[in-house]
């Protein structure tokens, strides 16, 4: 995988950088799209800089990945010690409020999942105790449901 984004790279280097007015090159497109799971930092810094410039300190995929985390928050607010300002009924009425997810490229949505919400999952998750599939308790609960049985 890594032998061909860097095959990628080599194709896009000679090209202007992405615009609006100017999408670039179908290596260009596939490379903004194309999540990276085993990469390393100069590799995503060498995307980052055919992408979007040298120069550039936020680029647009930082601000999408935002406000992806905004949305998944208004939805999860359980996992960030929130309440729920709302609560969606339907698939439907969950996909309205997460717009730019679901817009979003396979590369945003991958980098905001893998390094920023299952981190937090995993942690959240760590302090529940499981008895089956579908039955799951805070462990401070469950030690005191074990105490009170004992007795």
């Amino acid at each position: 995988m890594v032998r061909c984004v860097n095959k990628i790279l080599l194709y896009t280097k000679t090209s202007s950088y992405n615009t609006k007015q100017n999408p670039g090159s179908r290596h260009r497109l596939f490379l903004s799209w194309i999540p990276l799971f085993n990469s390393t930092p100069s590799l995503i810094h060498q995307r980052k800089v055919i992408l979007h410039g040298a120069r550039v300190r936020d680029a647009p995929e930082d601000a999408t990945e935002r406000e992806i985390r905004r949305e998944i928050r208004s939805v999860m607010p359980d996992l960030f010690e929130g309440y729920p300002q709302s609560v969606w009924t339907s698939r439907t009425a969950l996909l309205e409020k997460c717009t730019t997810l679901m817009t979003a490229t396979r590369y945003e949505q991958v980098r905001t999942f893998r390094q920023w919400l299952l981190p937090v999952f995993k942690t959240a998750v760590a302090g529940y105790v499981f008895l089956d599939k579908f039955l799951f308790f805070p462990a401070d609960i469950w030690s005191y449901i074990k105490d009170y049985n004992k007795s």
